[in-house]
């Protein structure tokens, strides 16, 4: 049967771990197990401005975007182990400091199924740069030349990166803008594994994109289950403002005729709105995020905006008003970052203005498009890191947690920011629970780093498969999560987790096989 474990699951909690029964934490608070009461800071330099976060199935953490070491920024990667502290296998203590061309800008980042790690962005030479580093933090000689892949659109004085996604293939898809000194037009490229432009994508790798306005370029992309590109953007081809475009491209780099008949849609909210981030939904609805413009005539006020599209690039009406989502926080709410979680929700996260200040902003929205208001106060959180918090990324761990990265001001440097979140766990899960759960089998236990669960084949009824593995701690929040496992014996590690003991279940297609109590030591 299947059941809501809001209570069966405490008790199970308080039998296997022999404490009272306890609430978890709210979502959107602050995890006290994160650096500094949920903090982290990291100066490099008198500029660091992070812009691109992802966690390795490890749950070590890598933040990039660029550092200013003299004149000139250069591109900058960091990891971090699972707790917030740099981790000094990677780099040089945690640190890689790439100096390409002059004035480096990093603005996206993706981790590959080998653990290679790929990172974009511009210079005032180059249009488009792709690096490529291996776990340790060195440059891929095997990847473009030495690491390193520039490129310049002919026809076009300068050129943009903002953002980047890899194929299932391992092809790289980079999404941006280009100038022509009179417009900026939309990009997206495409280059295969090793760094070098793909030609049998659009022509020689490279589709422009000019749907009439003299001020387009791509902020987020996405790709969809069968392998069609997304963008979302800018445009200015609406009564000269601003406004918001997204686009879908085919698999060889053509504008899709089957989105909004002719490739792409420009939706106009208000006076003027930007959407920097999107995500596809498992049903294929295309969420975008940024904010939009509240006032007549424009005095820096903005709101938090979500638009939700059906798959041919309609509005969905099911989706906030008319498939459009704003909220008024305060004087001024700028989005520019956005996750999915699997349950649905959409996290939108970016800054609020507060005068000469400002702070991190997290919000949660309902698949309705209404706030969450079981997240945070009301459905947003609000964090003060420094003087001057600027959100610019945001990812969701494997534990349903929430990294939320960018830069923050203290009035002497400025320096990468990151907090981390609780979401999720024991209380809102729903799994089909079997009448007598097998017992897994901890060894050792205790145990200070990795320790092997295993189960009893002949007690399980059928072949374990595609099978995730959830630690819960006592309070019911989930804190990891290994997902895509095979057979009956997994390694589990208990780095960056509290001395304490734990619950693991170990379910496949949302029905729990078994069950088993672990101990973690120093």
């Amino acid at each position: 049967m299947k059941i809501q474990t809001h209570f069966f699951m405490l008790l199970l909690m308080a039998a296997l771990l022999n404490l009272a029964l306890t609430s978890g934490a709210q979502n959107g608070s602050l995890d006290s197990t994160f650096g500094n009461a949920g903090k982290v800071i990291t100066d490099m330099s008198i500029s660091d401005i992070g812009k691109a976060i992802v966690t390795q199935p490890d749950g070590k953490i890598i933040l990039a975007g660029s550092t200013k070491t003299g004149a000139n920024y250069d591109f900058a990667v960091m990891r971090y182990l699972p707790d917030g502290t740099p981790d000094s296998t990677f780099g040089n203590g945690g640190i890689v400091v790439t100096d390409i061309d002059g004035d480096d800008q990093l603005y996206g980042m993706a981790l590959q199924a080998d653990g290679k790690i790929v990172v974009s962005g511009s210079s005032l030479t180059s249009h488009f740069l792709l690096l490529r580093y291996l776990p340790d933090g060195t440059l891929d000689n095997s990847f473009g030349a030495g690491g390193i892949t520039a490129i310049n659109v002919a026809g076009y004085s300068s050129g943009i990166c903002r953002a980047l996604v890899i194929q299932n293939d391992g092809k790289i898809i980079l999404a941006g803008g280009v100038n022509n000194v009179s417009n900026l037009d939309v990009a997206v490229l495409r280059f295969k594994t090793n760094g070098t432009p793909d030609s049998s994508f659009a022509v020689n790798g490279v589709r422009i994109t000019d749907n009439g306005g003299t001020h387009e370029q791509g902020y987020a992309v996405a790709l969809q289950t069968d392998g069609k590109i997304v963008i979302c953007g800018y445009s200015s081809v609406v009564n000269g403002n601003g406004h918001m475009i997204v686009l879908r491209y085919t698999t060889s780099g053509l504008l899709d005729s089957t989105f909004a008949n002719v490739g792409y849609v420009t939706t106009v909210v208000g006076i003027s709105e930007s959407v920097y981030t999107m995500g596809i939904q498992t049903d294929g609805k295309i969420v975008v995020g940024g904010n939009l413009v509240v006032n007549v005539p424009f005095n820096g006020n903005h709101d938090f905006m979500l638009l939700r599209y059906n798959p041919d690039g309609s509005l969905d009406n099911t989706f906030g008003n008319a498939g459009i989502a704003v909220d008024h926080t305060d004087s001024s709410s700028l989005g520019y970052a956005m996750a999915i979680e699997p349950d649905g929700k959409i996290l939108l996260g970016g800054r609020t203005d507060l005068g000469n200040a400002s702070d991190f902003l997290l919000s949660c929205w309902l698949s309705d498009g209404t706030l969450d208001t079981t997240f945070g106060n009301a459905g947003y959180t609000q964090t003060t890191i420094t003087a001057k918090d600027f959100a610019y990324c945001l990812t969701i761990q494997s534990d349903g947690k929430i990294l939320m990265a960018g830069s923050g001001n203290d009035g002497s440097s400025v320096d990468f920011i990151m907090a981390r979140y609780l979401y999720g766990g024991i209380l809102e899960t729903v799994i089909e629970v079997a009448a007598q759960p097998k017992q897994m089998i901890c060894f050792p236990n205790p145990f200070s780093s990795k320790a092997t669960l295993q189960v009893d084949a002949e007690l399980v009824d059928a072949e374990v498969r595609n099978a995730t593995i959830s630690i819960f701690d006592c309070f019911g929040i989930k804190v990891r999560q290994i997902e895509h496992l095979w057979g009956v014996s997994h390694t589990i590690s208990g780095e960056g987790l509290p001395p304490g003991c734990y619950l693991a279940l170990l379910t496949q297609q949302n029905k729990l096989i078994a069950q088993g109590k672990i101990i973690i030591l120093n």
